[in-house]
């Protein structure tokens, strides 16, 4: 910041999400006329299905989710092996975790 930014001043966002998933977020600061810029780093940026896989195995080890969710997700993603597909990867990936989280 190129001065100090007085008490309770305002600051516009604008977070940019291209098709690669590259996220910025821009923000202005409209008291001193100042705008800057940041990139995030996505966490499904480094998803494989090596990692997925790890995560549902450890589900099942750790009983968090039941023998036909893990068939499901298991069929899910041998399919995957044969036709990959990122979206739905990352679908599974969010799933999964989301399991984690709840346990």
């Amino acid at each position: 910041m190129p001065t100090l930014l007085p008490e309770n001043s305002d600051v516009d966002l604008t977070i940019s999400v291209d098709r690669s998933e590259k996220i910025t977020v821009t923000a202005y600061f409209p008291s001193i006329d100042f705008s800057t810029e940041v990139n995030v780093q996505s966490q499904y940026n480094s998803i494989s299905l090596e990692k997925v896989e790890d995560l549902l195995f450890e589900l099942t080890e750790n009983e968090i989710i039941s023998s036909s969710e893990f068939q499901n997700y298991f069929e899910q993603l041998s399919k995957l092996k044969k036709n990959p597909d990122i979206d739905t990867l990352r679908i599974i990936f969010t799933q999964l975790k989301t399991y984690g989280r709840e346990a």
